[in-house]
């Protein structure tokens, strides 16, 4: 999957290294990472090059990652906290999470 995110980004998922990268041509510039099984996905690290940070790289990248995930039939859960700040100031994504456990406590998708 590789989709647009604005700002000359694109969106990859890198399921080799369980992981969403933010790519600026062929560098990657933030990503975040995941635990997925054929059910589940939780997110649970972000990270931005410091090379970058302060540029909205990590608010598009979560952006995307949301977008990506709001078509997927996998159950969201997130433990990440710039994740949960993010959905916290930005309610239009609630409905791509699973808000049916407390996801601070919930670290196995397969739980």
């Amino acid at each position: 999957m590789e989709a647009a995110t604005g700002g000359g980004l694109t969106l990859v998922d890198n399921p080799a290294t369980h992981r969403f990268e933010a790519r600026r041509g062929d560098e990657v510039v933030g990503f975040v990472t995941y635990r997925r099984n054929s059910s589940r996905i939780l997110l649970n690290h972000t990270e931005v090059d410091e090379s970058v940070e302060g540029q909205g790289i990590g608010s598009r990248l979560a952006k995307a990652v949301f977008e990506e995930l709001r078509g997927s039939p996998l159950q969201v859960r997130v433990t990440c906290p710039f994740l949960t700040g993010y959905l916290a100031r930005h309610p239009e994504y609630a409905d791509v999470v699973d808000r049916g456990s407390d996801g601070a406590r919930d670290r196995s998708p397969s739980s």
